[in-house]
């Protein structure tokens, strides 16, 4: 059965990425409490990445999983298109010495070229962004461990995603996303959340008509306490093992997802061309808009700021991404699925 509605969701979660993305090329901070609500629940797209992830999965994978011919697909589908992208990229940054965050003191060729050649690659350090997709290739590793998770009754599936998310919420997000296990601890709860919800989808969606418009209103409440009373701007980061808080995020992220994808399922069924496009090519844009981030970032050279700006900056990089990742595709053919994930 498709879902057009969780179709819609990958469109929206593409474009909710690359607006947080855009952010910090806009030359704008908020100075009222309503800006700083607003900024705090923009980003976070990649919460409902995950999400869709661990819903498609539950969907499309659980019942037919052959681990063998899944991880081929993710191959072809991810993992190429990330190493296709990066490998060019990092050598370039360790050749010329690139100042960052995997120079080492030490010489030799060891030290100089091949450690930070793989710390690159590992962490997703080399784009903006790329730090999900070690995230995810993790999770795809074990996979079969979550079909297995699938078919547990409700009661321990509940059990173990509200451990999880429990343990997420003290541990954070990687300082500057760095720690591809620290990634996978804090978001592995969101893809199973996702899973479990799959499960339940079609009771929830037809018996509580309440329940999306509840989630939403106490996510933004949550908002608003972590903005405006708690100052926390962003994302909150930290290293493994420090204590930081508690961090709330991920839990007004997973209420968000559930309602927005119950409101688009009963209220956003038409099909739509542009959308339709924009979530077929949602990886490709993923892998793209850090690149035309950065053109950006050189043509304009800080000349504009401020809140508009911002926005007008996300429709004119979103716009250009999607317009690259289309003529790519037209020009490789069936070989870009492999180069740009479309």
């Amino acid at each position: 059965m498709f879902y057009h509605g969780i179709n819609n969701f990958r469109a929206l979660s593409i474009f909710l990425i690359v607006f947080g993305h855009c952010f910090w090329i806009s030359n704008w901070y908020p100075e009222q409490t309503w800006q700083n609500v607003y900024l705090y629940m923009i980003p976070g797209g990649t919460f409902f990445f995950a999400f869709i992830s661990g819903f498609l999965f539950a969907h499309l994978n659980v019942s037919t999983f052959r681990y063998a011919d899944f991880i081929a697909r993710k191959w072809r589908n991810i993992a190429s298109p990330y190493l296709w992208i990066s490998v060019p990229v990092i050598c370039f940054a360790v050749v010329v010495q690139y100042p960052g965050y995997f120079v080492d003191s030490n010489d030799g060729f060891y030290y100089q070229y091949l450690l930070p050649f793989f710390k690159y690659l590992l962490t997703g350090r080399v784009f903006t962004g790329y730090w999900y997709i070690p995230f995810i290739l993790l999770v795809f590793a074990v996979s079969p461990l979550l079909v297995r998770f699938y078919y547990l009754s409700s009661r321990v599936q509940l059990m173990m995603v509200t451990a999880l998310l429990l343990l997420a919420m003290f541990v954070h997000r990687a300082e500057d996303n760095l720690n591809p296990l620290q990634s996978f601890v804090y978001f592995l709860p969101v893809f199973m959340f996702g899973m479990v919800f799959n499960r339940h989808f079609d009771l929830l969606r037809e018996r509580y008509l309440w329940l999306p418009w509840c989630l939403l209103l106490a996510s933004i409440l949550l908002s608003v306490y972590q903005s405006a009373y708690l100052g926390i701007a962003h994302n909150a980061h930290k290293y493994f093992f420090t204590y930081a808080g508690i961090d709330l995020k991920v839990i007004e992220k997973i209420m968000q997802a559930v309602a927005i994808l119950l409101l688009f399922e009963r209220h956003w069924q038409q099909r739509h061309r542009l959308v339709d496009m924009v979530a077929s090519a949602s990886f490709a844009i993923f892998f793209l808009h850090p690149i035309v981030i950065a053109v950006f970032k050189r043509l304009l050279n800080n000349t504009f700021s401020g809140f508009l700006y911002w926005h007008i900056l996300t429709l004119a990089v979103f716009s250009a991404t999607l317009l690259l990742a289309w003529s790519i595709k037209k020009a490789l053919g069936s070989y870009s699925r492999q180069v740009i994930g479309w």
